[in-house]
């Protein structure tokens, strides 16, 4: 049994189409080849311009000298012709022009008469043929290059036989026939070809040779002096552009070449020094990215994820890497196509040169597919990118419900904090209660107690009581929810609960609270609670600025239909770079070293709009501050 493998090769690509491809990868690949084969092909160029030259010239040369020979042949025939014509001897005549024709190099001779016609030849066949005079005969006789009747090249010597006065008696007078006859010798010019050729190549080949030669040492010249130090810059610029940074080149000469290598060396400096100042800025603006409470993104026009911080990859649930890999609209809609702008509000449509700024909420999606709201600050801005600058939008997102989350957790602390104090009221007026009852309950054991006793001892009770009632009162009212339903307060109680409130605070901390308010009890629209918490935390922040103690103004004035709060300290106050940080949320700096949420004064600039209002502060290293809160007086209260 036997197995048949269908192992065929692959089919190869036709050598005829692989051959010119790599023909032209050895031509691109090197410049010393290049340059090798432009030095050979210059000098087989120059070697056929030498050998056509140096055939023209020599082919000429000896022509001429042929001419000159074929001439001195020709007046020694004319002289010996024109003894054989005196002597009329016409067998003698013929004889020589034979035996001439059979000299080596001459194909033919010939002697015209006057009118053209053969009346001698070498060869016999053509005697008596008429052959015609050349134009322009001259005196001295003329030699050029021809073909015979047989088609054969010839160098042709013509000779003129002038009329001379032994000759008058057959030829006549010289005046009416000065030409006897024309002497026409053909000369074979294959071989003064042959020869001029041989000379000419042995010529070029030695040309040849020498250029050959000098190529060879200009070739190696070249490739030490130029082609190695070009190859040495070639590789140390590979190596740059592969991110070697500490890439350089030896430099050793003096030379054009060597001026480049320092350039070359001067130029990966800077660029090293640039790359790391780059790196340097790039790490910097990451850090103070990455250091800002709220999630940052930068988004391109292609509504690609530029950068991100690590408040933004907390936010979704994403590393660095997956949230720069993740289209906008795949975390705002989880989708996989740009948002329809006008379905959806887009900060990259929607911003522009009369509207950089825009405030709106938008859902996103986490990675474990949960939504959260936040709330969206995107501004324009202009980045250079490799095509130029482009529109680009820089979004601060912050999670509402953590806004939330802190808002109360910041009420919740302070309350925490005045539970001391309301210890302290509170303890005082039940200790005296206690006193009272004992001491009657002591008297009516012993004997019977009078009733002016029992008044007495249970008005000190009921006081009591009331006071404690009056805490919890202040206490509920600092602690109540905000209310959509505002109503009219008495600012100038919710000032005096607030300090009131606090007295236990001030007591422990050194601190003098002067209150000092407005006789006619202003009175502003506005949720009892929210307005006292709003007083409480301006007095806790005067409280925490005096570490060592100080006095708290509680001021309040009625200036045309407005009500003027002025809470005052004597604190160690606010520089001047950080009086327009103040207000930013979760910026805390408390002089008495306490961590703070940074939400306080947020709190208050928020509440404060909400009524309408303004609130301004001034403040000096080591003089104090004082916060000015300006709100609408009440329309009852104005009527």
């Amino acid at each position: 049994m036997s197995v048949i493998s269908d192992c065929r090769p692959a089919p190869s690509r036709p050598l005829a189409g692989r051959w010119p491809q790599r023909l032209r990868a050895w031509w691109v690949a090197g410049l010393r080849r290049k340059i090798m084969l432009a030095m050979l092909a210059a000098a087989a160029l120059a070697s056929l311009l030498l050998l056509l030259v140096f055939f023209a010239m020599y082919r000429g040369q000896l022509a001429q000298e042929r001419m000159t020979a074929s001439m001195q042949v020709n007046l020694l025939l004319e002289a010996a012709l024109e003894n054989a014509m005196l002597k009329r001897d016409v067998p003698g005549l013929q004889q020589i022009v034979v035996r001439l024709g059979q000299l080596p190099g001459i194909l033919g001779v010939r002697i015209l008469n006057p009118a053209g016609v053969i009346r001698f030849a070498s060869e016999p066949r053509f005697v008596d043929n008429f052959m015609g005079l050349p134009e322009g005969l001259p005196a001295a006789g003329q030699a050029h290059f021809t073909a015979d009747d047989d088609g054969r090249e010839v160098l042709r010597a013509i000779n003129p036989v002038f009329n001379q006065t032994p000759c008058t008696g057959c030829h006549g007078q010289l005046d009416s026939h000065p030409l006897n006859g024309v002497l026409v010798v053909d000369y074979d010019a294959r071989t003064l070809r042959a020869q001029a050729r041989a000379s000419a190549l042995g010529l070029t080949i030695g040309a040849a040779l020498v250029m050959l030669l000098s190529c060879v040492v200009g070739y190696r010249a070249l490739r030490r002096y130029v082609i190695a130090p070009v190859d040495v810059l070639a590789a140390a610029a590979e190596r740059l552009s592969d991110g070697d940074l500490d890439a350089r080149v030896a430099v050793r000469d003096a030379d054009e070449l060597a001026r480049l290598g320092h350039a070359f060396n001067r130029m990966a400096a800077n660029l090293a020094a640039t790359y790391g100042e780059l790196r340097g800025q790039q790490q910097y603006l990451r850090s103070l990215l990455d250091s800002l409470p709220d999630a940052v993104r930068v988004i391109s026009p292609e509504y690609r994820v530029l950068a991100v911080n690590l408040a933004y990859c907390r936010l979704l649930g994403l590393d660095r890497e997956a949230a720069l890999a993740q289209k906008c609209y795949r975390s705002k809609h989880a989708v996989d196509e740009p948002c329809p702008p006008t379905l959806a509000l887009c900060p990259l449509h929607a911003l522009n040169d009369a509207q950089p700024v825009l405030k709106y909420e938008q859902r996103l999606r986490r990675a474990d597919g949960s939504e959260l709201v936040v709330e969206s600050v995107a501004s324009r801005i202009l980045l250079a990118g490799p095509e130029g600058e482009q529109a680009c939008v820089v979004e601060s997102l912050r999670d509402l419900s953590t806004l939330v989350r802190y808002s109360q957790e910041q009420r919740l602390s302070e309350i925490g904090m005045l539970a001391a104090g309301i210890a302290h009221e509170i303890h005082n007026p039940l200790a005296s209660v206690r006193l009272a009852v004992q001491s009657l309950s002591r008297a009516a054991s012993g004997r019977e107690l009078a009733v002016g006793e029992w008044q007495d001892g249970l008005g000190i009770v009921d006081g009591e009581i009331d006071r404690c009632i009056e805490v919890t009162r202040r206490l509920l009212l600092l602690c109540r929810h905000p209310d959509e339903n505002l109503q009219y307060v008495d600012v100038n109680h919710a000032m005096h609960d607030a300090a009131m409130l606090l007295n236990y605070d001030a007591l422990a901390g050194g601190v003098e609270q002067i209150e000092d308010y407005a006789e006619e009890s202003p009175l502003v629209y506005a949720d009892p609670g929210e307005l006292r918490m709003m007083i409480f935390n301006m007095v806790q922040n005067a409280h925490h600025a005096m570490p060592e103690g100080g006095r708290v103004y509680l001021r309040s004035r009625v200036e045309e239909e407005r009500v003027l709060i002025e809470i005052a300290d004597t604190g160690i106050g606010i520089a001047p770079e950080n009086l327009q940080r103040i207000f930013q949320p979760f910026y805390s700096q408390r002089a008495d070293g306490m961590p703070g949420t940074g939400l306080g004064l947020s709190i208050v600039r928020s509440t404060v709009a909400r009524y309408q209002g303004s609130i301004e502060v001034d403040s000096a290293p080591g003089s104090g501050a004082c916060f000015r809160i300006c709100l609408p007086l009440a329309p009852a209260a104005g009527g």
